[in-house]
């Protein structure tokens, strides 16, 4: 009996176990913890914004509120949107979507002149990020399946450091 037939597993267990960590470039790994640093920033420098949106679009606090509002409902249909995406379609390709609607999204915040555009841009902004924040955790699973804790906790900590740098940028 070879070593491979020696003992006895399922299915699920036989395909983990053939699955290979791959060598993935150290570029690669950059650019995905770079991706999560700025969007942490991104969603971090609200709070710090808000007296000079209230100012600009000449709007109370509690319509202020429903900027995170917008984009809490747009981040919630993402995540539901992606889980199905993401098994139809290549994580990167995905990435890269996502990424594009966040820094469109992001661009467009300061040419909103109105406030309910503003409120629009808000809830496209929480779909892009969202979307982003659920592939990369994903993606970073995939790429390094046999160290995954290790490398969730980075990309994580990541997200620590730009939402640390938000608030602080802002000012």
């Amino acid at each position: 009996m070879s070593k491979h037939n020696s003992y006895k597993t399922n299915d699920k267990q036989d395909k983990s176990a053939d699955r290979q960590q791959i060598k993935v470039p150290v570029y690669l790994t950059a650019a995905l913890f770079l991706i999560m640093g700025i969007y942490a920033i991104s969603i971090t420098m609200i709070g710090p914004i808000m007296p000079s949106v209230i100012e600009d679009y000449q709007i109370r606090l509690s319509q202020g509120g429903l900027m995170t509002t917008a984009q809490s409902i747009g981040g919630m249909l993402a995540v539901l949107f992606v889980g199905i995406m993401a098994g139809r379609f290549k994580k990167t390709k995905l990435i890269i979507i996502s990424f594009l609607v966040f820094g469109a999204s992001l661009l467009l915040v300061s040419l909103s002149d109105i406030y309910a555009v503003l409120l629009v841009v808000f809830f496209v902004f929480g779909a892009g990020s969202r979307m982003a924040d659920t592939l990369l955790n994903a993606y970073v699973s995939d790429l390094y399946n046999k160290k995954r804790g290790y490398y969730l906790n980075l990309l994580h900590m990541y997200f620590g450091i730009g939402a640390l740098i938000g608030p602080i940028y802002v000012r």
